[in-house]
């Protein structure tokens, strides 16, 4: 895995395919971090406020992800996603 910083640079798509052109690269994705890190927390963290099972709001932060369309099946989320979906509708 091979992860560069490339914050709003507007050659970036360009970028990616002239990766996926290299032989000795299967996959690539374009993200703003790598699932499980997180490379910029401020700008990647939203503070909400949400109910509990009392009905008392709480605050949490949620990170989100800046991605490509290449990214979830990349990191096989899609798989996972199905399982859950399966698991919560018995």
């Amino acid at each position: 895995m091979m992860v560069i910083f490339n914050e709003g640079d507007p050659g970036t798509d360009r970028f990616k395919k002239e990766i996926e052109d290299l032989p000795a690269v299967g996959n690539s994705s374009i993200s703003s971090a790598v699932p499980g890190r997180d490379y910029n927390p401020e700008a990647d963290t939203w503070w909400v406020r949400i109910g509990n099972s009392k009905g008392e709001l709480q605050r949490i932060n949620i990170d989100f992800y800046r991605v490509d369309e290449d990214f979830l099946q990349l990191y096989k989320i899609g798989c996972w996603r199905k399982r859950l979906l399966q698991s919560v509708s018995g």
